[in-house]
């Protein structure tokens, strides 16, 4: 067939490589290609040969074996994939490591020595994942939602905040959750201070008026007086909009006399009465 072809159309094969060429050649790219990546650093390591479709069915393997209960077997598959972090499948196998974690600890009995052992191992493991920071807004919700329920509250606080700053638009709820973690952690304080930053940002009077009295609620529950009313003018200072606020300004008064301090308490008595903003300066 191909004589004929050659005759027909004019066209000579004679450039084609011969076998033995063809071997020559393709061995010629070899070591051309291994000198580059002997300049580059490397030194004989075949490891790069683990693609990440090996890695991929470990991670699935160690799903099949989560839902059936086999722990050890799960954790078995992800650690060659967490024994080199910074590949694209290492933090998907630390969530599903954490997820196994949290599994197994869930199946001991709730008051067993174990239990409590477990559920203090994965607290630390939940606070070294929060720690590496970097998470997309959903993670950092699940993240929080986890801490709640183990109890560690200040970790679910830290972890809605962060969530709200990946995702300002959609902060309002997520600062509220850590608001109320930060205030089951016992840090009162800390948890008006978040609703009193929300109500800085604002710039609607009616949820503004409502974030400052919630914050100074939390505030005012540490049993501060002083303290409650120095926090409530440095955040008025801040917002000039408020200072006329009737309710703000009768509860800035009752704070004042709380503090022992009358005469502060009349001017802002003063001040509601003639219905004017109040003058922190004075």
């Amino acid at each position: 067939m191909f004589p004929a072809t050659e005759r027909k159309s004019g066209v000579r094969f004679s450039g084609v490589l011969k076998p033995a060429s063809l071997l020559l050649f393709v061995l010629a790219v070899v070591l051309a290609v291994a000198g580059i990546a002997w300049d580059s650093g490397w030194r004989g390591d075949f490891s790069f040969l683990h693609s990440q479709a090996d890695g991929t069915a470990r991670i699935q393997t160690a799903r099949l074996l989560l839902k059936s209960g086999q722990y050890a077997a799960a954790k078995a598959q992800l650690r060659p994939i967490l024994a080199e972090a910074g590949t694209p499948l290492y933090r998907p196998a630390q969530l599903l490591q954490w997820r196994i974690d949290w599994s197994q600890t869930m199946a001991l009995p709730g008051g067993s020595v174990a239990y409590q052992q477990a559920l203090h191992r994965i607290t630390a493991e939940l606070r070294g994942l929060l720690s590496e920071g970097a998470w997309p807004a959903g993670q950092w919700k699940a993240f929080a939602l986890d801490a709640w329920r183990l109890g560690a509250f200040d970790l679910s606080a830290q972890a809605w905040l962060a969530a709200a700053r990946e995702n300002p638009k959609g902060s309002r709820l997520d600062m509220e959750s850590a608001a109320r973690a930060m205030a089951a952690a016992g840090k009162v304080v800390e948890a008006g201070k978040i609703r009193l930053a929300m109500a800085e940002k604002d710039r609607n009077p009616a949820s503004q008026t409502r974030d400052f009295m919630a914050g100074m609620a939390w505030i005012v529950s540490g049993d501060n007086p002083q303290l409650s009313l120095d926090l409530g003018r440095a955040y008025l200072s801040r917002m000039p909009a408020l200072l006329g606020s009737p309710s703000v300004i009768q509860y800035m008064s009752s704070l004042a006399f709380a503090a022992d301090q009358p005469r502060l308490a009349a001017k802002w008595l003063k001040a509601g009465l003639e219905k004017k903003p109040m003058d922190l300066t004075s």
